[in-house]
């Protein structure tokens, strides 16, 4: 059948010429042969074509990358210079905080020796209070005594006068009434007739206490009582003396009357 059909296609239909069934088989295999050689042709073009594109893709790719590595170390470096700063201010942190806490103790050394201070400034404050008001009591003491012993004087009980002026002279040997309690001892001597022994109390006014009041007043009883022991000599200079020394006084001017008597 196969034979008998390539036949009857070779010998063509009765209604087509043979040379037109040549031509159109001719075509035909210049088709096929073209279609070939453009199906060659486009796939040679299409590799090249991908060839290049993939070119591309991996200069793209690679640009990428060393844009991403350059941009990577960049950041690497920015980090690494950053954590360097960073360091550095942990480390001048760390002096600081050294320094400070050097203050700190310092502080806090400062603190507990003011403490100290005030505490001990405290005490003495409390001593000089205490000493303030037992010299307050003293004081109060001792001008008590000091009038008790002026009105033993005045009523001429003069061993009790003395004995009172003598706890003042014991007691309080810097004492405010001290020197008037010499002199009033002195008196009451006086006023017994024991001369030498007010002689003596009136010394210790004169030599002891040369600003007191009692001084100009002293120096007359002195002179007195040496005129009473038949010293005029002794009694002269003491006149002599409360009229050089206060001559504005009182007391000089009865020294210039006794000294009168004593020529």
């Amino acid at each position: 059948m196969r034979a008998s059909f390539r036949s009857e296609r070779d010998r063509g239909s009765p209604q087509t010429p043979g040379w037109l069934v040549f031509s159109w088989r001719v075509l035909i295999l210049h088709a096929v042969i073209l279609t070939g050689f453009f199906s060659s042709c486009a796939t040679v073009w299409e590799s090249q074509r991908l060839r290049q594109d993939i070119k591309q893709l991996r200069e793209y790719v690679d640009s990428i990358r060393d844009n991403d590595l350059k941009k990577t170390e960049n950041d690497l470096t920015d980090l690494r210079q950053k954590q360097a700063d960073l360091l550095i201010q942990i480390d001048e942190t760390r002096a600081r905080l050294a320094e400070l806490q050097g203050e700190i103790d310092l502080l806090t050394k400062a603190n507990e020796d003011l403490k100290k201070e005030l505490e001990a400034t405290k005490e003495i404050l409390n001593s000089i209070q205490e000493d303030l008001k037992k010299a307050t009591e003293k004081r109060e003491n001792e001008e008590e005594l000091y009038k008790q012993g002026l009105a033993l004087y005045n009523a001429k009980e003069y061993q009790k006068a003395l004995e009172t002026f003598k706890i003042i002279m014991d007691n309080f040997p810097n004492g405010k009434y001290v020197d008037n309690a010499h002199y009033w001892s002195g008196e009451c001597y006086y006023s017994e007739g024991n001369f030498l022994s007010a002689i003596d109390e009136y010394g210790v006014v004169i030599e002891k206490f040369p600003n007191s009041p009692k001084r100009p007043a002293a120096l007359l009883k002195a002179g007195m009582a040496f005129q009473e022991l038949k010293r005029k000599k002794e009694a002269r200079a003491f006149y002599l003396r409360v009229i050089n020394e206060y001559p504005k006084s009182e007391q000089a001017g009865i020294a210039k009357k006794k000294l009168e008597k004593v020529k």
